[in-house]
C-alpha cells in the first residue's frame, strides 16, 4: 500500500510536471505564429533588444506582450474556450452576435467594433445623422454629381444592406429598435427629396425576394451571389434609364447557379468554430465567360485596386469605387461592361482625377455598405475641369 501510494504520488507530480512545462517548452522551441485566425488580429513580435535608452523601459512590457500571444497550446486553449462559450449561445468577442438557427450577425450591442464601424447599432437604429451631417452628404454627393456630368459622366450611388437589415428576425430578442428610422432611411429620404443624386435602395427589392431563397451567408458578412443577382438588376435598370438601348438588365433564373460550400465563414473564424455540415451557397456559372478578360496592368491607388475587367462585347465603361460586397456583384458587371475598373475606396478627389484621366469612363458606380453609416465624405467637393 505504501509503494502504490508512492507511486500514485510521483505519477500526480510527474503529471503536473509536464503540465506546467509543456506550454513553457512549446513556446521556447515551437515556431509561433504571427497571426491568429481564431482572434482575426496579428500577433505581438518579440521586441528588438538594441532600443534607445529612452525605450529599454518599455522592454519588459512588450515581452509580456509576446509571451502571452505565443504561450504555448494558446491557439489549442483559444479555440476550445470559444467552442465552449459558443455551444452556450455566448459570444466571446465585440465583432460578432450569436443569433438564432445557427446565424451570425457582424457587430456587439456592446459598441463599435475598428473597421466596421458599429452594424448592430445600425440594426437598432441609434447609428443616426445629424441634420447637419445630412446636408453635408448631400451637398458633396451633388456637387460631384454635377462635376461629373460636367465632364459628360454619370454618377449612382448604391446602398449595399447590412445582413441585419434583411434578415433580422434571426436577430437575438434583445436587439431592439430605438429609433423609428435607421440612417439608410435618412440618407435614402434625403437624397431623394432634395437631391438629383440617383441613389439605388436594395432593401426592398431584396426584402421582397428573401422568402424565396437565404440571400446571404448565414455565417458570413455578404450577400450571397443569389442576393447579388437581384441587387445587380435593380442596379442595371437603374443605368438603363440613363443610358437607354446601351446596356440590358438581366435577372439570371436559377439555372446559372450551381451550390458549393460556402467561401464567406469569415464570422466562423471570429467566433472559433466550424459549422457542421458546412452551409452550401450558390455560385453563378455563366456559358461564354471567355470573353471576359482582366487587363494586367492595376489601377494603382493606395487604398487598393483590382485589374480592369474587358468585355468587348459591351458599351459603357465603368469605375466601381466599392467595398467587400462588390465581391459577389463582379461576375455580373463583367458581362455588362466594355470596362470595369474597381477601386476600393470612397469618391475622392484623389482617387478620381487620375482614374478618370486614364479609363475614361461613362459613369461612376460608388457603393456603400450600410454599415459605414452614417458616413460624411470628408473633402472638397470643388473639383477642376479635366
Amino acid at each position: 500500500m505504501h509503494v502504490l501510494y508512492r507511486l500514485s504520488s510521483f505519477l500526480l507530480v510527474a503529471v503536473f510536471v509536464v503540465v506546467i512545462l509543456t506550454p513553457l517548452l512549446i513556446t521556447t522551441f515551437g515556431k509561433g505564429a504571427e497571426f491568429s485566425v481564431a482572434e482575426n488580429r496579428n500577433l505581438a513580435s518579440l521586441p528588438a533588444l538594441d532600443r534607445a535608452a529612452g525605450e529599454i523601459k518599455s522592454i519588459p512590457k512588450l515581452i509580456d506582450q509576446y509571451y502571452a500571444d505565443h504561450f504555448g497550446l494558446r491557439a489549442w486553449f483559444t479555440k476550445f474556450y470559444k467552442r465552449a462559450k459558443y455551444s452556450i449561445g455566448d459570444s466571446t468577442s465585440l465583432i460578432y452576435t450569436i443569433g438564432k438557427d445557427g446565424w451570425l450577425f457582424l457587430g456587439s450591442i456592446r459598441g463599435d467594433i475598428a473597421g466596421y464601424q458599429d452594424p448592430m447599432g445600425d440594426a437598432r437604429n441609434a447609428t443616426l445623422y445629424s441634420p447637419k451631417e445630412l446636408k453635408e452628404v448631400g451637398d458633396y454627393l451633388t456637387a460631384l454629381k454635377q462635376w461629373l456630368n460636367d465632364q459628360n459622366i454619370e454618377y449612382v450611388l448604391v446602398i449595399a444592406p447590412n445582413k441585419h437589415t434583411i434578415y433580422s428576425e434571426y436577430l437575438p430578442d434583445y436587439i431592439d429598435k430605438v429609433n423609428d428610422r435607421s440612417a439608410a432611411d435618412q440618407l435614402v429620404g434625403y437624397l431623394k427629396a432634395y437631391t438629383n443624386v440617383s441613389v439605388v435602395d436594395l432593401r426592398g427589392p431584396l426584402l421582397r425576394e428573401k422568402g424565396e431563397q437565404l440571400l446571404y451567408y448565414k455565417t458570413g458578412t455578404h450577400w450571397n451571389f443569389r442576393g447579388a443577382n437581384i441587387a445587380q438588376y435593380e442596379i442595371m435598370k437603374v443605368i438603363e434609364g440613363m443610358f437607354p438601348t446601351r446596356i440590358s438588365p438581366e435577372l439570371y433564373g436559377d439555372s446559372i447557379f450551381r451550390l458549393e460550400v460556402s467561401t464567406d465563414v469569415g464570422l466562423e473564424h471570429m467566433a472559433g468554430i466550424k459549422v457542421e455540415p458546412p452551409h452550401y451557397s450558390p455560385y453563378p456559372d455563366f456559358e461564354g465567360d471567355g470573353k471576359v478578360v482582366k487587363e494586367g496592368k492595376r489601377w494603382n491607388f493606395d487604398r487598393g485596386s483590382l485589374p480592369t475587367n474587358v468585355n468587348h462585347g459591351q458599351e459603357l465603361n465603368a469605375v466601381i469605387l466599392r467595398d467587400s460586397f462588390f465581391v459577389a456583384l463582379e461576375p455580373y458587371f463583367n458581362r455588362k461592361f466594355k470596362s470595369s475598373t474597381q477601386i476600393t475606396a470612397q469618391s475622392s478627389h484623389a482617387v478620381l482625377m487620375g482614374v478618370i484621366r486614364e479609363k475614361k469612363p461613362d459613369i461612376i458606380i460608388e457603393e456603400w455598405a450600410e454599415r459605414i453609416l452614417p458616413y460624411v465624405p470628408i473633402d472638397d467637393i470643388n473639383f477642376p475641369d479635366l
